[in-house]
């Protein structure tokens, strides 16, 4: 809809409320909810409920005169959008009044009064003292005070805290709660941003990985937490430096790389601010198999908006997420899975963890949408409590990466095929398989894994055994195994960077590696994936379930 179609609608329902409001009113309104903040002296923010698609918006000032009209978007029941006013009189109330785009559903409104322009934004104008009238100099040079000039508002010099080679520079910010509604907003002024990045920027010159993090005060009992963040933040990111940028609002943790903050400006242009907002999803709003699922567990919306643009697609970024949570009574820490819960309300696992160091679960995703805290205890009569590969078992079967050979067995010392060892890591990685393949390996056939070796070669996770051919039933050996790793961690930006204290040379058997295989083995046992039986690699042995299933808790549970 074009901006002169909008106005129109906006005219005319203005012109509604003003004469017929009570024949408006009578309808039951489809917004729920109005909501706003400032955006500095020219904008506000509108934020909100509505069970319509979209909105209309549109702003009064106190003789009812219309001074601002947009639309927006209604995705998952919430809107948000960035309104430009024009210069707002400080003082003067104004009036937010919302409705459905089209129809007739009546409205729902919100005042403000226009909060006084901060200190250095803007130079006061002089007010007059008590100087004599027999001296009527039109401008007092006595009084230095009256033409002051102009300073930042203050902020706090950012901290500094030193992991290793990772230095976390922080700020923190203040978020107002909404008494009614739960809902707490922040937002970040430019010059904390700059201070930040100008440290952070410090520590990657000597060579240190650098974290901007921005905590927000937040009080537990916020439904709703959201941060406004001015776009230069993420330019500079995606543009000049290798940073991360870690949200910290104290109930939850998200981390974005550089890839997410690239996938964020290719969105929005640099006027527009980004609004990055988490909230509490309710039980009774998921479907019956979700709830059985999830239980009493939280559950968390989260979404990123740059102007009224949602992202929803990182683009090949990733955000880590960290949220509490305390083990009910009888709960395993490997049985804690994460749920994203699709548009359609169907769970699908993802990559993360329960840290009982912490009391934290931590997962990674590729987009934002809803993502639950569930419990998936599997069983199986032949993996005992005290073998070595129990808790391997255990947690890579919560997540479905794996399945039992039915009858409740694993069958653990089973050697491993090539199909079903590639099945097991893309199933970890959340690599779907592609639903028809136009390309695959000559001997892919017609099976339960021909999906997946399509896909893979596709991906160029995989190049198979020479002339064209995967061997997908043939038993894999421990080093061919650990070469398919690494290529597909390598096309994934996932391998391992740290390396322990242990020499890839002390091994026995170190020599007997084949040289295809020697890049992926000595990695792997440099930083500790892979041990053997602590003096020997034994790189020529096939691999069975139970060593498969532990390679890949190794990487998973890091």
């Amino acid at each position: 809809m074009n901006r002169k179609r909008i106005i129109s609608i906006a005219a005319i329902i203005v012109f509604t409320l003003s004469l017929c409001s009570t024949n408006v009113l009578a309808v039951s309104p489809k917004v729920t909810s109005v909501n706003i903040s400032h955006q500095g002296e020219t904008a506000i923010t509108v934020t909100g409920n509505a069970t319509c698609a979209d909105v209309l918006i549109v702003i009064l000032n106190s003789t009812g005169n219309q001074v601002a009209v947009d639309n927006a978007t209604v995705l998952n029941g919430y809107f948000e959008k960035i309104v430009k006013t024009g210069k707002l009189t400080s003082g003067v109330s104004y009036t937010v009044k919302v409705c459905e785009l089209h129809g007739d559903s009546g409205y729902s409104e919100k005042s403000f009064t226009s909060a006084p322009v901060e200190d250095g934004e803007e130079t006061p104008t002089p007010t007059p003292t008590s100087t004599p009238t027999s001296t009527p100099t039109s401008t007092p040079t006595s009084t230095p005070t009256s033409t002051p000039t102009p300073t930042p508002t203050p902020t706090h010099e950012p901290s500094i805290v030193k992991d290793g080679i990772i230095t976390i520079v922080s700020s923190s910010v203040a978020s107002v709660t909404d008494a009614v509604t739960g809902i707490a907003t922040a937002s970040v002024k430019a010059d904390t941003i700059a201070a930040l990045i100008s440290k952070a920027k410090e520590a990657e010159f000597i060579g240190e990985k650098a974290v901007v993090e921005i905590k927000i005060e937040v009080p537990e009992s916020a439904r709703s937490v959201g941060i406004e963040i001015p776009n230069g933040v993420f330019r500079q990111m995606a543009d000049d430096s290798k940073m991360d940028l870690r949200i910290d609002a104290g109930i939850w943790t998200i981390t974005f790389d550089r890839k997410v903050a690239a996938a964020i400006c290719n969105s929005s242009s640099a006027e527009e601010a980004v609004s990055i907002r988490v909230k509490k999803v309710e039980k009774a709003a998921l479907n019956l198999m979700a709830q059985e699922k999830v239980g009493d567990r939280p559950v968390y919306d989260f979404s990123i908006h740059a102007g009224g643009t949602l992202i929803s697609d990182f683009h090949g970024g990733q955000a880590e997420i960290v949220i509490p949570y305390t083990l009910k009574a009888g709960e395993k820490e490997n049985s804690i899975v994460i749920y994203y819960i699709d548009s359609t309300g169907k769970l699908k696992t993802v990559r993360g963890k329960y840290d009982g160091s912490t009391g934290n679960v931590k997962f990674t995703t590729t987009h934002f949408s809803k993502y639950a805290v569930g419990y998936n205890e599997v069983r199986f009569s032949d993996v005992a409590i005290n073998a070595w590969y129990n808790e391997a078992v255990e947690f890579i079967a919560a997540r479905g990466i794996v399945n039992g050979v039915g009858g409740s067995s694993f069958k653990p010392v089973d050697h491993v095929t090539r199909a079903d060892f590639l099945i097991m890591l893309m199933n970890s990685y959340g690599i779907e398989r592609d639903a028809t393949t136009s390309d695959n390996f000559t001997d892919a056939g017609d099976k339960y894994y021909t999906g997946y070796l399509g896909t893979a070669k596709r991906l160029g996770l995989v190049l198979g055994a020479g002339k064209n051919k995967y061997a997908p039933e043939a038993a894999i050996s421990r080093q061919d195994m650990f070469v398919i790793l690494y290529r597909a961690l390598d096309k994934l930006g996932e391998l391992p960077e740290n390396k322990g204290n242990k020499s890839f040379k002390n091994f026995n058997d170190a020599g007997a590696v084949s040289d295809y295989a020697m890049d992926a083995m000595q990695l792997f046992a440099e930083s500790g994936i892979i041990s053997g039986d602590g003096r020997n690699l034994m790189p020529e042995v096939i691999s069975t379930r139970a060593q498969a299933a532990q390679l890949l808790y190794n990487l998973l549970a890091r």
